[in-house]
């Protein structure tokens, strides 16, 4: 898609080639989308009204304002003395340690330090079209635009209604509107966070134990004389400073699970699938079952979604059959919808959804 007329002069060759196939003159942005919501032939002209209504939730992607070179304090939110600012007693905006010396002896990548600030590809969601002027060719959008004045911004319309696809990757005509008090929430990345440092958490055995001074049976016996050896004094062979001595500080077995609220753990889960829909990684499909366990069959399912990468395919019932046809395959999961983690959600690079699971989905939200 393109907007503005730009000069023939100011054109690379390659943009010429483009515009000129297309029958149109060149300009000034084209930007491609993966997947267009209208049947539109190259050079034909698409009008505001066309893809957007009022109160239609979308997201708008822009080059945010350069800032320049700023401080940590600025750029990085840094706090500390007297919750004022960040760094030395007499150095509050100071940046602190970027390091140690003897080790190692280097700054790690990533470290939070100064440095040019904004000037970033932002992509804020989740905003509202108030009103359209479709004689002026303008778009009126409550909430917080990226980018200065006269700069150019991506609006894509956040779509809540998805079409219902079968097991052969065909539509079924049909489509499904998907709750926006789930869907079409401002994910928290935060509570996503949590949930997921609270499932990893979860998996540790905490097993881990190393015998320390008291358990290691050794001799206690005077090694040598306290003094006049030239070596430091020495009483028992349990000692951690000898080989084969109590390990100091050592691990002991512990439970690394902690407690997260439940409207936290919620909000995560929500999070997660609402990126997803965001992302367009999420696909709905229609509700089947396999006669017997068979992964052949199950794979040539998501061969048929075009589905590459890991995989999440929620069910709304324990279909033991799909279970055991998905549990083989090492980038694949299958798993009801009301035990489904933010864990998994996230880490599936395409979430595959039943009809059923939306509806209860939406369900269990109406029971809160």
């Amino acid at each position: 898609m393109g907007y503005g007329e730009a000069k023939v002069k100011n054109t690379t060759n390659a943009l010429k080639g483009h515009f000129e196939k297309a029958g149109t003159t060149p300009k000034q942005k084209a930007v491609e989308f993966r997947s267009y919501p209208l049947d539109k032939k190259l050079g034909e002209e698409v009008l505001l009204t066309e893809i957007f209504s009022e109160g239609d939730k979308v997201s708008a992607t822009g080059t945010s304002k350069g800032k320049g070179f700023q401080g940590v304090v600025k750029r990085h939110n840094f706090n500390g003395v007297g919750q004022a600012t960040h760094g030395q007693h007499n150095r509050l905006r100071a940046p602190g340690s970027v390091g140690a010396s003897a080790w190692p002896s280097r700054v790690f990548k990533g470290l939070r330090m100064a440095g040019r600030m904004g000037n970033e590809k932002v992509k804020t969601k989740n905003l509202k079209i108030v009103k359209l002027l479709p004689e002026m060719n303008l778009i009126l959008i409550q909430g917080s635009v990226p980018g200065h004045k006269g700069s150019f911004v991506i609006i894509e319309v956040r779509k809540m209604k998805l079409d219902v696809l079968n097991i052969q990757g065909k539509s079924t005509g049909r489509s499904i509107e998907l709750p926006e008090e789930i869907f079409g929430i401002e994910p928290n990345p935060h509570a996503v966070y949590l949930a997921v440092k609270q499932y990893n958490a979860a998996q540790r055995q905490g097993t881990h134990k190393a015998k320390e001074r008291w358990e290691i049976s050794r001799t206690t016996k005077k090694l040598k004389r306290q003094k006049g050896t030239g070596t430091a004094r020495a009483g028992s062979m349990k000692s951690p400073v000898f080989r084969g001595g109590g390990r100091a500080f050592g691990p002991k077995p512990r439970n690394y699970s902690f407690k997260l609220n439940k409207k936290v753990k919620e909000l995560a889960r929500y999070s997660a699938l609402a990126d997803k829909l965001a992302t367009g990684a999420m696909i709905v499909f229609e509700d089947f079952t396999l006669n017997a366990p068979s992964t052949k069959e199950y794979k040539n399912i998501l061969n048929n979604l075009q589905v590459t990468g890991k995989s999440l395919l929620l069910t709304a019932d324990n279909n033991q059959n799909v279970y055991l046809s998905g549990r083989n395959l090492p980038k694949s999961e299958v798993q009801n919808v009301k035990d489904a983690n933010t864990y998994q959600i996230i880490n599936a690079d395409v979430l595959l959804i039943s009809e059923n699971s939306v509806n209860q989905l939406r369900a269990a939200y109406e029971q809160q």
